[in-house]
């Protein structure tokens, strides 16, 4: 839905504001009660848009996974809707906000750890234009071609136009301990040693970061028997008195293989066992400032085949045999709300996941 259009009438007509439903819906306080009288209903993870006025009249409402022309026909409607109210109800100033008074025990705020080094990832499901091989050729975004005819609706519709966001890329956050950055470099580094990533980061990372599910939907951290293997590991390319240059390469697999998919998953059917794989080959650039005591780049490509069925109500992902996915991680600066979002994997319905940080353990 997030096409030029679409967010410049959201940036214009509306003011955004993002909240967990899990939470929101259930606490104890004058954010709980405003949202409980309006007569919504918050999901904990569908990702469904309100609009209410400020006084909390309900407008109406539409799913950002809707698709394009769904969601320009519902918020069209929308701003008719609000458009028709009394000129006095609309004006700057016609609603009295009030304090909002102490903020419910239930609701936590979960930051990143102090000093913490901050990735932005995004995983995209892909499409190959040529024989099907890793290396062999080019790649590119997803189209409803792509999959079976068995997932259309109709005519003009399909599942992966109706759930557009899997057209984009999926947004997430890696989060490193200052403990754990700071001994990624080794001391004294010299032009061609070669060691492993730090175990606690190569663990989080493949864990938690190059796993399929975030391509098409949300997922935490996968369990360490899901992982067949994992090589990931560092080169030092360049030194000089103001910085480190360091490649990072390697491979991981993760569920079932081929093989084993192939014959146990359910084939995008409603029903049966999800039997899935995914093979991602890794590769980065980064660099330690020496004098600032710091990374100034940390670059993360990750290319691979995945198989089998997307797990739960993602059947419609489905696509037979390899296809690719692509994950990318670039250095944040932590300084927006935004680049603060804590990971999908370190939590657990707004509840922090111990689990996330006590990797390589």
């Amino acid at each position: 839905m997030w096409t030029e259009e679409m967010t410049k009438i959201i940036r214009e007509q509306f003011v955004a504001v993002a909240v967990s439903g899990h939470v929101a819906m259930n606490r104890k306080d004058a954010e709980g009660d405003f949202l409980r009288k309006t007569g919504i209903r918050l999901a904990g993870a569908g990702g469904n848009l309100e609009c209410l006025t400020a006084a909390g009249t309900r407008l109406g409402a539409f799913y950002a996974a809707g698709g394009t022309e769904h969601n320009r026909r519902d918020l069209h409607g929308i701003l008719k809707k609000w458009q028709s109210l009394p000129e006095a109800e609309r004006m700057p100033g016609a609603v009295k906000v009030d304090d909002a008074g102490p903020v419910a025990a239930n609701v936590q705020s979960i930051a990143p750890p102090a000093n913490a080094l901050i990735l932005r990832t995004y995983h995209r499901l892909l499409t190959r234009e040529d024989d099907g091989s890793v290396h062999g050729g080019s790649v590119r975004k997803v189209r409803p071609s792509d999959y079976p005819a068995k997932f259309k609706l109709g005519e003009k519709d399909t599942w992966i136009t109706h759930f557009g966001e899997r057209w984009e890329a999926q947004p997430d956050s890696m989060w490193i301990l200052e403990s754990e950055w700071k001994a990624i470099v080794k001391p004294n580094p010299v032009k061609g040693d070669r060691y492993p990533l730090l175990e606690a980061v190569a663990d989080r990372m493949t864990r938690a970061h190059l796993i399929m599910g975030m391509a098409y939907g949300e997922c935490g951290i996968c369990g360490k028997d899901s992982v067949r293997s994992r090589s990931l590991n560092l080169t030092v390319t360049e030194v000089s008195a103001d910085r480190v240059e360091l490649r990072l390469e390697g491979s991981a697999a993760l569920g079932a293989d081929y093989e084993t998919s192939q014959k146990q998953d359910r084939k995008g059917s409603r029903e049966g066992k999800s039997v899935q794989g995914f093979e991602p080959k890794v590769l980065g650039y980064l660099t330690w400032d020496r004098k600032a005591g710091k990374f100034t780049r940390f670059d993360v490509v990750a290319l691979g085949d995945a198989y089998g069925t997307p797990g739960g109500d993602h059947y419609f992902n489905y696509r037979p045999g390899r296809y690719p996915i692509g994950i990318s991680m670039e250095l944040a600066a932590g300084k927006t709300a935004a680049e603060r979002i804590p990971p999908r994997a370190a939590v657990v319905y707004d509840t922090p996941n111990p689990a996330y940080l006590a990797t390589g353990r």
